[in-house]
């Protein structure tokens, strides 16, 4: 099955809230998530993340690692080159999704990381040991794709 699906990111109207007498008007942006999974050449699987990667969209990152667990490759590569931010929700998202790798005798490498997850990175340092590969080479079958959209205030 070949394609993928994206969220759209909008603006909800803004509403109008009162807490102790205090009128705020809060505006909500939906701010879109995707994952999309391409098989490479031998057992190898490649995630492409876009989006912000912290705690409303962790869950979707998870489960897509999960799903990329099932098959059992012998190398995963997560490649966040579309992924501007991410907070230590996402980092940690990402050392279970090593170790579920591990745990099978595959390997998960990060791909082509933005400048702040690089920086992100090198701060978790030997925490994280992730293998990191800079240019990866865009060779394979995109197979399916999911898309996830959370409200950013």
């Amino acid at each position: 099955m070949l394609g993928s699906s994206y969220a759209l990111a909008g603006t909800l109207p803004a509403r109008s809230t009162r807490i102790y007498g205090i009128r705020s008007v809060v505006g909500v942006r939906l701010v879109p998530f995707e994952t999309e999974l391409e098989e490479l050449d031998g057992d190898s699987l490649r995630l492409y993340v876009r989006g912000e990667l912290d705690l409303a969209t962790a869950s979707a990152l998870e489960e897509a690692l999960l799903d990329c667990a099932r098959e059992e490759p012998e190398r995963l590569v997560v490649d966040l080159a579309d992924v501007p931010f991410m907070d230590a929700t996402g980092l940690r998202v990402l050392i279970e999704g090593q170790r579920r790798q591990k745990e099978t005798g595959g390997d998960l490498v990060i791909g082509r990381p933005s400048r702040q997850v690089a920086r992100l990175l090198e701060v978790a340092g030997e925490r994280a040991r992730f293998r990191i590969a800079r240019d990866e080479p865009h060779s394979g079958q995109r197979v399916r794709g999911r898309s996830f959209s959370r409200e950013r205030r």
